[in-house]
């Protein structure tokens, strides 16, 4: 992440089981607007059906029904519910929310021994009320600030909750750091013990508990006296978190398809091999894209219809690169194109990186590069303001990063049927330099948490490599060193430790939309309409302290993917892959790092750069190129991928 994000903040400002229909929670708050189940905070534990009402008109028959005054308040005002209670449910990655008083983490399920999730004394459990199973998943307290008496008690999936379950958490055995058992709330207890009066919240939620949580706990083994806590929710649909991007996707495709483009080349540089090794010629130019944000500019929300869909407002203009290698000019058949997906905060410049450059030369293919709108180099000054100001309506770049695969589908577009054709891109025999027939895309860092939507969503695009890549920022940021501002900022702004948790958690619903989160069964499970499945190739560094490898391990388990023959280490619920396999695999480097249990950055013990290091080894380059050609997944490395030539900072 790009310091100069942290340096501009800091300038700112410091469905019912077994055909029984479950009693849902009152859609009104007739004594309170928050969720009395724990004392902490007023929307603990998250996520809660409490807050959730039903909506037959949406595709889970819920909406999110926050009340104002929930949410943590920002610089003195209420914070808005408006883009959350948009929303048909929580998001299937969440971290699970709630809080006890010195709490003792002994016995509980870590991400070091996940497996015992099943065991018949584990202390929690996600229970997936459609499926009757229960849900892979790990506890740990959030150890990013020094108030040891306001650390989030977390539960995190490691596998995504499917579209539109319902879910039961329940927490038994728990004991203080003293070795007492720890105590429910009272509220809890009174619900737990039928012990509720007269009042209507409770008792209307009594009904609810009574007929749904505490016998769904029972069929997992969790007996209702010996239970701490236990609550449930409801998670978003498929179409309720991916369904604007393919309005916006279908819509634009139509546009094209129905009107001349508009492109202008701005750039036209050649180069010689003592000029540059790799590079022939670099284009840059500009396109006129379908937009769908209120207005053109960073900083904006999608436009919203009756039917809260995405409008078509107007053409705007987006900049490009195309570079050509040398090796394309050599040869004398068309080249294929590869995508290219910069990092945060960047711009499209960065395909100009030798470690890139290098390898379209060897491959002979061309590289087209756009900005990644949302979380490029524009947005920087609208996203720290929004971060210090506008907390609630950090919609906005999830929003505009799915204009950014707009912009990115368009470009593509442009290129393979306009640009492609064009006399400017022949050889002085007259044959083509451009195959549009095909296309691979390559990102790294946040290019590739963006890119694997892209993908997703992406009718043209089969193979993909991603390099660090990750899931579920909300899980990669408490373990990023890039986070240490950002965190310094909301304890700034969010004394209350948990408040800053809950805050991570509320952004992960709403950051699904843009992020690799909410389309991991979109590459080959459950494709998006006329999509067909994508194969992925995934490289990462053990130790890397900007995106951790817990993301990448979401990331393959929602893929269905597998590990690359000799691996440096098991992981749970990824089976190893034949050498030359075709479909989805993921290699991992080791650089001698450690890797925190706690949610904090791995330690850089050698001050290697994992993070950019392995884009570097010229057995990732090998593996990159190989794959792309062929589909196969092969380890290019003499045994599991081991590296002494980490990059230093």
């Amino acid at each position: 992440m790009s310091s100069t994000l942290w340096t501009l903040i800091l300038s700112i400002g410091l469905s019912g089981c077994g055909g029984k229909e479950p009693v849902d929670n009152p859609s009104v708050f007739i004594n309170s607007p928050c969720e009395s189940l724990n004392e902490s905070l007023c929307a603990f534990p998250y996520p809660s059906s409490f807050f959730q009402r039903q909506d037959t008109t949406s595709p889970t028959g819920y909406r999110l029904a926050f009340p104002n005054g929930v949410l943590p308040t920002i610089n003195t005002r209420a914070a808005d519910p408006q883009f959350w209670n948009e929303r048909d449910g929580f998001s299937p990655l969440t971290p699970v929310l709630t809080h006890f008083q010195d709490v003792s983490l002994e016995g509980v399920v870590g991400h070091q021994n996940l497996a015992d999730y099943l065991a018949d004394d584990v202390k929690t459990v996600l229970w997936d009320v459609e499926s009757g199973e229960r849900i892979p998943h790990f506890v740990e307290l959030d150890m990013r600030h020094e108030d040891d008496q306001r650390r989030a008690f977390t539960i995190r999936p490691v596998r995504p909750i499917p579209w539109g379950h319902r879910v039961v958490v329940g927490i038994r055995n728990l004991e203080t750091l003293d070795g007492d058992k720890m105590q429910p709330s009272p509220t809890f207890a009174d619900l737990r013990d039928q012990t509720t009066d007269s009042d209507y919240d409770l008792t209307d939620r009594q009904i609810h508990f009574d007929t749904l949580i505490f016998p769904e706990l029972e069929r997992t083994g969790f007996q209702r006296g010996e239970l701490q806590l236990a609550w449930d929710f409801v998670v978003s649909s498929k179409e309720g978190t991916t369904g604007k991007l393919i309005q916006m996707r279908d819509d634009a495709l139509s546009h094209f398809d129905n009107q001349e483009t508009d492109y202008n080349i701005v750039f036209d540089q050649q180069y010689d091999l003592q000029e540059n090794p790799y590079i022939a010629r670099h284009i840059e130019g500009t396109l006129n894209i379908p937009y769908y944000t209120e207005l053109p500019e960073p900083g904006q929300v999608l436009s919203r219809d009756v039917n809260n869909l995405p409008m078509f407002m107007g053409m705007r203009e987006r900049p490009f690169t195309l570079l050509i290698p040398h090796s394309v000019y050599e040869d004398t058949e068309p080249a294929p194109i590869i995508q290219y997906g910069h990092g945060l905060l960047g711009s499209q410049e960065e395909v100009l990186d030798e470690a890139i450059t290098s390898v379209a030369h060897e491959m002979g293919a061309i590289l087209l590069a756009t900005d990644w709108a949302g979380l490029c180099s524009e947005d920087l000054n609208y996203v720290s303001t929004m971060l210090v100001n506008d907390l609630d309506r950090f919609a906005m770049v999830p929003e505009r990063s799915q204009q950014g695969f707009i912009d990115a589908l368009m470009a593509l577009n442009i290129v393979q049927r306009d640009i492609a054709q064009s006399a400017l891109f022949q050889r002085t025999d007259g044959s083509r330099l451009i195959n549009s027939e095909q296309v691979y895309f390559y990102g790294n860092s946040m290019g590739s948490i963006f890119g694997l939507p892209y993908v997703a969503m992406n009718p043209q695009i089969d193979r993909a490599v991603l390099g660090v890549a990750g899931s579920t920022f909300s899980l990669l940021l408490p373990r990023s060193l890039n986070f240490g501002t950002f965190y310094g900022l909301l304890q700034n702004l969010y004394p209350d430790q948990l408040e800053t948790a809950l805050w991570l958690g509320l952004l992960q619903t709403l950051w699904d939309s843009g992020e690799a989160s909410g389309y991991l069964d979109s590459v080959s499970i459950d494709p998006l309409s006329s999509n067909d499945a994508k194969s992925l190739l995934v490289q990462t560094g053990i130790g890397d302290a900007q995106v951790h490898t817990l993301g990448a391990h979401i990331l393959m388990r929602g893929v269905a993917g597998g590990l690359i023959a000799n691996p440096n280490r098991e992981v749970w619920g990824l089976d190893v892959l034949t050498d030359g396999q075709i479909g989805t695999g993921m290699v991992e480097w080791d650089y001698g790092m450690t890797e925190p249990a706690e949610n904090v950055p791995p330690i850089r013990q050698q001050n290697i750069d994992v993070h950019r290091s392995v884009r570097e080894e010229e057995p990732a380059k090998q593996q990159l190129i190989h794959f792309l050609e062929t589909g196969e997944l092969v380890n290019f490395c003499d045994g599991p991928c081991i590296s002494e030539n980490g990059l230093v900072e």
